[in-house]
């Protein structure tokens, strides 16, 4: 990782505390002046970063952030060889959204597309995040999408096992997202059977090697 580049010094000052003009749009500098050169530009959705890259993809990177729940943000990543053309970007990006109804509700999915042409999907369903990500396809197999899940609820069980979230396949994202919503209904009634088989005389028998 290489030592970012400082770009501040270029843009002439514009009215308010460390505030710049870049291509006739006023953006925020940093709170102090030793820290890194970065841009922010805040709108009543969210906000927008630029600053140098150190991964040397390209000189420098913006980030959009789009609120979508009090506790959530929606972030997409893109990269430019010029300070203008990365605040240019970050100010035309408008995210890709996709509803879907299901059980009498509406569910927003924010895309973020990928250079390969495949697209994560995110959407925040009673407050857990999930991830959608596809179309894939391995040889002549069909397509899928792979999706997982957060759910609070489920940390402590999570716990006992190698994963941290439900997850899965689906061939759509429309039956990928409803797997998502359905997974902690199916796996509350899945817990709820396996304690009535071991409540069971028979139950009690297997836990006692009986």
């Amino acid at each position: 990782m290489s030592e970012k580049t400082r770009f501040l010094h270029l843009f002439p000052h514009a009215e308010g505390y460390n505030n710049y003009l870049v291509a006739g749009v006023v953006w925020a500098g940093p709170c102090m002046p030793q820290w890194e050169d970065t841009l922010t530009f805040r709108n009543p959705d969210g906000h927008i970063t630029v600053e140098s890259s150190s991964y040397g993809e390209s000189p420098f990177v913006w980030t959009y952030y789009k609120n979508v729940t009090e506790q959530f943000l929606f972030s997409h990543r893109g990269f430019a060889d010029s300070v203008e053309e990365a605040c240019a970007a970050a100010l035309a990006y408008v995210p890709e959204v996709l509803t879907l109804e299901y059980l009498g509700f509406t569910f927003s999915l924010y895309g973020s597309r990928k250079p390969n042409g495949s697209i994560n999907w995110e959407a925040y369903i009673d407050g857990d995040r999930c991830t959608f990500n596809g179309p894939f396809q391995h040889g002549t197999e069909p397509e899928y999408y792979g999706w997982d899940r957060c759910w609070s609820p489920g940390t402590e069980i999570f716990s006992f096992t190698r994963s941290s979230s439900f997850q899965g396949s689906n061939p759509t994202l429309r039956d990928a997202v409803i797997a998502a919503i359905d997974a902690p209904d199916l796996f509350s009634r899945a817990c709820g059977r396996l304690i009535a088989t071991l409540a069971s005389p028979q139950g009690a028998e297997v836990v006692h090697g009986e």
